[in-house]
Formats: structure tokens, C-alpha cells, sequence
């Protein structure tokens, strides 16, 4: 139910808050990432990557498309068809301790590989945009 406290017994929780997934992110075993079983697609996998959290995607990744298919290809994250491979995938994951752990790994290695991102961009940009102080990473 909406507003349920989370307590040692929730064995699944859906979040839909923005500024917050960190949270639960840092909670949790593995992230599906949602809105990618229909045709909205999904949030950005890097979020939870950067954490070391293994990731699942369903088809629907056309916003992310290019680092969803770097995480696959590095075994970060895996591609689902469907809510019932979702099910099976989770379900292998959560009593597969060492695929888990070494799937977290690879994501937090793309993640921190893509950490230059931002500060490509922002160099880009400075010659066009007005005196601003560099960015912390920078």
C-alpha cells in the first residue's frame, strides 16, 4: 500500500520517488529498472551501477540505449523480455550470491569508467557559456 513502512518481513518494495532511489538503492541487492517493460522507458542504469548494484532491464531502453548495452556487454546489468523472465532472472540472482556480487562489480567498473561524462561536457560548453566556477569534478 502506498506510504507502507518498509519492515524486516517486505520482501518487495516498488519505489517511484525522484531524489531518492539513492536510498533504496544502497539498500537492496539488485535493481530492476522500471518503466522498461513498456514502451516509456526506463531511468538511467548508471544510478544504481555506481553503487555496485547488478541491474535488469526489460526491452523498452531507447533513453539509455548505448549504456545499457555497454552494461549488458560487460555483464552489469542483464536484458529481460518479459515479466516472467523478469521473475526467473531475480529469482537465480537473489540464490546466486556470487553471480550477483560479480554482475554489482562489473556495474560499479562501466560506472566509474563513464565518470568523465559531465566534466567532458561542461569543458565543451565553457567556451559558450558565461564565467561560472568549474565543476567539483573538474
Amino acid at each position: 500500500a502506498a506510504g507502507a513502512k518498509i519492515l524486516p518481513e517486505t520482501s518487495i518494495y516498488i519505489a517511484d520517488t525522484l531524489g531518492e532511489l539513492g536510498l533504496f538503492y544502497r539498500a537492496v541487492d539488485l535493481v530492476f529498472m522500471g518503466g522498461t517493460l513498456v514502451p516509456h522507458g526506463g531511468q538511467n542504469l548508471l544510478e544504481p551501477a555506481a553503487l555496485g548494484r547488478p541491474v535488469l532491464f526489460g526491452p523498452y531502453v531507447h533513453n539509455f540505449q548505448a549504456i545499457a548495452d555497454r552494461m549488458a556487454e560487460k555483464g552489469g546489468a542483464h536484458g529481460v523480455a518479459d515479466a516472467a523472465e523478469l521473475g526467473t532472472t531475480v529469482a537465480r540472482l537473489l540464490s546466486d550470491d556470487a553471480e550477483r556480487l560479480a554482475m554489482g562489480d562489473a556495474a560499479a567498473a562501466v560506472a566509474s569508467s563513464e565518470a568523465h561524462v559531465l566534466d567532458d561536457y561542461l569543458a565543451a560548453l565553457a567556451p559558450i557559456l558565461p564565467n561560472r566556477p568549474a565543476h567539483a569534478g573538474a
